[in-house]
């Protein structure tokens, strides 16, 4: 699972962007106040135009890729399309991302900082 992102989904909701939420299961398994927000599975070879009409994304890492020191290939996509990431913070990612412009990127380490980012 990613520990935090349900928390991370409801405060992007709650932000005068809203929320899009693109994906397979949510439907099934998401939590009923997210499911306003559900839009499906992104159409093939949509993700760069996903990204590029974006606000900002959200990013969350896998508790199995963090454990492993791993960063979701989602950081790297979405700072390389130039939009901004609020992206769940874990030292390997501060550590390769400590240069990095903070202008469009913000790291979430608690409630309250998804706002922070491009969505307020």
């Amino acid at each position: 699972t990613k520990r935090n992102l349900v928390q991370m989904l409801r405060e992007a909701q709650n932000t005068s962007r809203g929320l899009e939420l693109w994906g397979s299961g949510w439907r099934d398994v998401g939590p009923p106040d997210l499911l306003p927000s559900y839009r499906g599975l992104l159409p093939h070879g949509e993700l760069a135009n996903c990204y590029a009409k974006a606000g900002a994304v959200l990013g969350a890492t896998m508790d199995g890729q963090r454990e492993k020191g791993m960063v979701n290939n989602r950081v790297f996509e979405v700072l390389a399309a130039g939009r901004p990431l609020v992206q769940e913070a874990f030292p390997e990612l501060e550590d390769l991302l400590k240069d990095a412009p903070s202008h469009n990127l913000v790291l979430w380490h608690k409630a309250g900082d998804v706002p922070r980012g491009a969505f307020v």
